[in-house]
């Protein structure tokens, strides 16, 4: 449904890839679509959404894959300056970003128009930046950027938890003045068909790289062999071989798979337990759609995720934990339903009309 009064948006990512992050961040694009708004967007490679008011600017890159430190810097470098181009030749009237480092090109997309620009955390960049071990230069550029970006900007964070962590790192943010925005969990048209296997079916979903810790869950499944299940790794990542290289030192061949990204229908469908061991997180889509799907979840004892699951569904980050609540899943009768009983208070809290919310975050509308 259109709104009365159109508006241009303007909006920056380098390219599309899997995960969470642009998962939403198209479906905010194509809200404002929906809503008949124009959206501009510089990027590397086109978006995968197909509309007549979803303008492309290609950001001109000589190699397939955009990646490495040299295109880093050449974007961070020249970015903005496409970006005042096109700022001053289409004149936005509102801007937005998934990540504080695209908030800051955008500045210089509107910056003789002064339109107002939100910036959406998905995650503390920082935190990750410090998980992953980023060099200490890269980690302190990123913070001068972030510092720059959040002037002046409207700031809407994935969590109460992710709020508090950067207005404490900018002592210029008020926190009054910021808003928490969480994920959605969108109900499914049609159930997933399980069958009931002797065996348990455990899944991790996500991008296989530090934070997500999938190799938690290997170690303490590593004193579980007498049990019958099997656990299904869904993502690529640049842990990838680090991974394989775990499953066969501890000789899990036959009960734990990577399977790269597959279709989100087939996940569920051979999912009875989802496992979150994360060391941080901003909200899991992984999460909230088997959630949605009714899947029993347990989750890690982190500040995000006790925003959103009651207690007896978190976990301690250590091994001995996590093995002993998956040896009572599969051992105990009923206790998958018990923990998807336990999720119902998630699926209150977090069924409304996310599309509409983050449309009148972008456009200022109450």
């Amino acid at each position: 449904m259109a709104s009365k009064q159109t508006k241009i948006v303007f909006t920056t990512y380098y390219a599309p890839k899997p995960g969470g992050l642009c998962t939403r961040y198209f479906r905010a694009i194509s809200a404002l679509l929906d809503r008949g708004h124009t959206v501009h967007y510089l990027s590397c490679v086109k978006f995968p959404i197909d509309h007549p008011n979803c303008i492309h600017h290609k950001f001109f890159w000589p190699n397939k894959k955009p990646d490495g430190l040299i295109f880093w810097l050449a974007y961070y470098s020249l970015a903005p300056l496409y970006l005042l181009f096109i700022g001053l030749k289409y004149r936005p009237s509102h801007g937005f970003s998934f990540h504080p480092s695209y908030g800051y090109m955008l500045k210089f997309g509107m910056l003789f128009r002064r339109s107002p620009l939100t910036i959406f955390y998905r995650a503390d960049p920082i935190k990750n930046h410090q998980i992953k071990k980023k060099k200490k230069w890269i980690i302190f550029l990123d913070t001068i950027i972030e510092h720059l970006s959040t002037r002046s900007s409207k700031l809407v964070f994935i969590s109460r938890s992710c709020q508090h962590d950067i207005c404490s790192r900018h002592g210029h943010i008020n926190i009054d003045e910021t808003a928490v925005l969480y994920n959605d969990i969108v109900l499914p048209t049609e159930a997933p068909q399980h069958r009931q296997p002797i065996t348990l079916h455990i899944s991790s979903v996500g991008i296989l790289e530090e934070r997500k810790n999938q190799s938690l869950i290997i170690r303490s499944l590593s004193t579980l062999k007498d049990l019958d299940f099997t656990y299904n790794i869904y993502g690529t990542g640049d842990r990838y071989d680090q991974l394989k290289r775990e499953i066969e030192i501890h000789e899990l061949q036959k009960y734990v798979f990577l399977h790269g990204w597959t279709d989100r229908r087939e996940i569920w469908e051979k999912t009875r337990l989802l496992l979150l061991p994360s060391i941080h997180e901003g909200v899991s889509n992984a999460l909230l759609e088997a959630i949605g799907h009714n899947i029993a979840v347990l989750a890690s004892n982190i500040p995000e995720h006790k925003e959103i699951l009651p207690s007896e569904l978190l976990v301690n980050l250590d091994v001995q934990s996590w093995a002993h609540e998956i040896k009572n899943a599969i051992n105990t009768e009923n206790r998958l339903e018990f923990i998807r009983q336990a999720q119902h208070s998630t699926v209150q809290k977090l069924t409304f009309d996310w599309d509409s919310e983050i449309c009148k975050l972008i456009l200022n509308e109450k």
